[in-house]
């Protein structure tokens, strides 16, 4: 499950990949569209010095009308619904093992992080920001998000943004995933994080799928299928029902994490079961 955690703020999923996938971008088309769209797969977060943008989804919205994510961060009141759940939960800590804790509070303190941290923020936000310890930045202030970066492209702007999911229902499920054994065993494999989450992000930039399907589908034996279908499977299919209807309005860039797309169960085969042409671009 610990080896889960880095993930589950990183990406929202980025597991598991095809090794013959080699494309983060997709062309929709067919089954009645006038305007293709397109499906960006993404890493929401990552350092300064490591962060690029995709240029195939920079040229593919230009062609579109509108972005949609899975949740738009560039709305105030997701803004505000995202601080209601990060207050701290008191009973978060209720009835977990006292030496375990004081070893928590020893590894924070070891690497100059306030164990008040553990009580201070609900446990998506305990996890938040241990992730973002191990991303190992130059500047740990200096993190960019995909999504914010898309907004700021000249091709974006003017262009309205739509959301798949809402606030509730991300961080409702989020916290589901996240117990105090979890953390625990999180802090115990700091260096351990530190060493996957530099693979995961030079994977991802480089596009290289194989190493990054090699690295998930590992990860993934530490979840339970019954998560990896709430966390994957129910979503994919939710968001297939709202597509169409989206696509037919406004052709539309889908920024979503990458590994939603791909798998018999992505939203790729997902797409092309209803009949629409998927495509990849190529660099």
């Amino acid at each position: 499950m610990y080896r889960i955690l880095t993930l589950l703020i990183a990406c929202f999923y980025l597991l598991p990949l095809s090794a013959q996938t080699n494309s983060l971008v997709w062309k929709v088309s067919g089954n009645g569209l006038k305007k293709d769209s397109y499906l960006f797969g993404t890493i929401h977060m990552a350092c300064e010095e490591d962060f690029r943008m995709n240029e195939n989804a920079k040229a593919a919205l230009g062609k579109v009308e509108q972005l949609v994510f899975e949740l738009d961060i560039s709305k105030q009141e997701n803004l505000a619904a995202m601080g209601n759940y990060l207050k701290p939960d008191p009973s978060y800590f209720e009835g977990f093992d006292p030496a375990k804790r004081h070893v928590m509070d020893s590894i924070l303190t070891s690497r100059n992080l306030p164990p008040l941290y553990l009580d201070a923020m609900s446990p998506a936000g305990v996890i938040s920001l241990l992730t973002l310890y191990t991303f190992s930045c130059s500047d740990p202030t200096a993190v960019k998000g995909m999504e914010t970066e898309l907004l700021k492209l000249e091709e974006a702007k003017g262009k309205p943004v739509a959301e798949l999911e809402t606030v509730d229902f991300q961080f409702g499920l989020m916290n589901s995933m996240i117990d105090a054994e979890g953390i625990y065993q999180f802090l115990l494999t700091m260096d351990q994080q530190k060493a996957m989450a530099k693979t995961m992000f030079d994977a991802y930039f480089k596009e290289d799928l194989q190493t990054l399907g090699n690295l998930f589908k590992e990860t993934s034996n530490y979840m339970s299928q019954e998560k990896l279908v709430e966390l994957l499977d129910k979503r994919n299919e939710a968001w297939v029902e709202k597509m169409p209807t989206i696509m037919n309005e406004k052709a539309s860039l889908f920024s979503v994490g990458a590994g939603h797309l791909v798998g018999e169960k992505g939203v790729i085969n997902l797409l092309k079961k209803k009949g629409y042409k998927v495509t990849p671009l190529r660099n």
